[in-house]
């Protein structure tokens, strides 16, 4: 039994179905081509009817441009007991909803998941420039790199400069300040790139500069999943002079490996900013070999110590330490993989309600920076990260800062102000009520306070400090040495 109708609203028709009242005509979804909707007017609603309680709990809203702001706008004010919408039912586009063929939408990364999954976490450690141990999973889903993989893995066929574009808005639109997030996007545009190609090779819009390296990584899970020789795959595709030495990479001790890498490094170094596909094959080939250098076993750390200089060999080395990975749910990155992972692959489905805290689309309409609190329509509840969906299930993390109690009280100031501004009092009656607080402190004087002698134990505690902080620093350089 088909139990989703689709019904095209106008504003009273959608005040019946968000208000839970009986479904206005539809017809059921899927199964039956959509009728043609008026976009400007009209705004979609996908109902799934409930047999216990009668009551219809729209699952979706389709809109416009021009309909969803004037439908956030219109319910933050007359039914603010509704909004935000998105924080309880999803918001789609048009575009995005004739991809629904069903009210489950999977997740696909076409086998690299576990490549995207290490994307995140070396994007986030960069960022955050803190050890391993110490990072937490919001970092990773805060991360431009996230976004991008959850899209594709979504909505294949939406550009990464889309996906950029709503990540980049949400930050202007929620934080204050956003100094480290364009920090890394020149040097992993190239990597996301060619990690989308290599996951849809008929994808469009690939370089010419991106063909090698994107075919390296198709050459090395196709090598991987055989249990063929990697450098001999990757020897058919890297055919320079410097990658010669993948020809006997098998038989080169650990040592001869870090002299090949130290020969990739300075061959970077010198190579002019015009050969823009020889630099990445480089880089590319310095993260694979950064990845078997101890023997066969990751050395990441070669390439985390050049991550100032070049994060593209870091980039590389994660993505390539995960290619041909199928067992995606072990404590990976001291168990952070597991988490990336899934969140990753978490299908969409319409029939849940939204995990984040709002939708991109109606924050854009309701953060009013003319307020003293600009998101007080968002009705946040969140003191430290927001869950924003800048696309329908593809939920980013956002740090936040929720205003201290003394910046939304009025000031002590403002009451002398509004007693002397009070039309009715004459001069005398001013003047009696500014000089009151000082005749009674004068009539009646307030007792002495006695102070209290308190315990000398600052010393001590300006020690133990210090041995905490000492003690905390080695234990940051020992995680960084690891």
């Amino acid at each position: 039994m088909n139990d989703w109708t689709f019904v095209a609203a106008d504003d009273e028709a959608l005040d019946d179905v968000l208000s839970g009242r009986p479904t206005p005509m539809g017809y059921p979804w899927p199964k039956r081509t959509r009728n043609r909707v008026r976009l400007s007017e009209e705004i979609g609603a996908l109902v799934r009817r409930t047999d216990f309680d009668g009551r219809d709990r729209p699952a979706a809203l389709v809109v416009g441009p021009d309909t969803g702001r004037r439908l956030f706008g219109r319910y933050a004010q007359l039914r603010s007991d509704l909004a935000p919408l998105s924080a309880w039912t999803h918001v789609l586009d048009w575009s995005q909803f004739e991809q629904l063929h069903d009210d489950e939408r999977p997740a696909q990364l076409e086998g690299f998941e576990a490549s995207w999954t290490g994307l995140c976490v070396a994007e986030a450690l960069m960022l955050s420039d803190r050890p391993l141990s110490q990072m937490r999973i919001a970092a990773c889903l805060a991360t431009p790199s996230f976004a991008i993989a959850r899209s594709h893995a979504l909505w294949q066929g939406d550009p990464i400069e889309a996906v950029l574009s709503r990540y980049d808005q949400c930050q202007r639109l929620l934080r204050t300040s956003d100094g480290s997030a364009n920090r890394l996007r020149e040097a992993f545009l190239p990597v996301w790139r060619a990690l989308i190609n290599a996951s849809a090779p008929q994808s469009r819009g690939v370089g010419k500069e991106l063909r090698t390296v994107s075919e390296a990584l198709i050459k090395l899970r196709i090598a991987r999943d055989a249990g063929r020789s990697e450098s001999q795959a990757l020897g058919d595709v890297f055919t320079f002079p410097a990658a010669r030495f993948l020809s006997r990479l098998d038989t080169l001790s650990p040592e001869a490996r870090l002299r090949e890498f130290d020969r990739l490094i300075v061959e970077l170094e010198s190579l002019p900013d015009v050969e823009q596909e020889q630099r990445l094959n480089l880089q590319c080939l310095a993260g694979y070999l950064a990845t078997v250098a101890a023997g066969g076993s990751p050395s990441l750390g070669l390439a985390e110590k050049l991550a100032t200089r070049w994060p593209q060999i870091t980039a590389w080395a994660y993505v390539i330490g995960g290619i041909g990975e199928k067992v995606t749910w072990t404590s990976s990155f001291d168990g952070l993989g597991r988490l990336v992972v899934r969140e990753l692959l978490r299908p969409f489905r319409l029939d849940e309600a939204p995990t984040s805290d709002f939708a991109l689309a109606e924050a854009v309409v309701l953060v009013d920076r003319a307020l003293t609190d600009p998101l007080v329509h968002l009705r946040i509840k969140q003191s430290r990260v927001l869950s924003v969906a800048i696309m329908p299930g593809v939920n980013i993390a956002v740090p936040f800062v929720e205003p201290t109690v003394a910046e939304s009280r009025p000031s002590r100031t403002e009451e002398p102000v509004q007693i002397a501004a009070k039309a009715s009092d004459n001069g005398l009656s001013i003047l009696a009520k500014l000089l009151a607080p000082y005749l009674l402190e004068h009539l009646y004087p307030a007792e002495p306070e006695i102070e209290v002698p308190q315990p000398q134990r600052r010393q001590g505690a300006r020690g133990r400090g210090t041995r905490k902080d000492t003690q905390l620093s080695l234990n940051v350089d020992r995680d960084r040495q690891r």
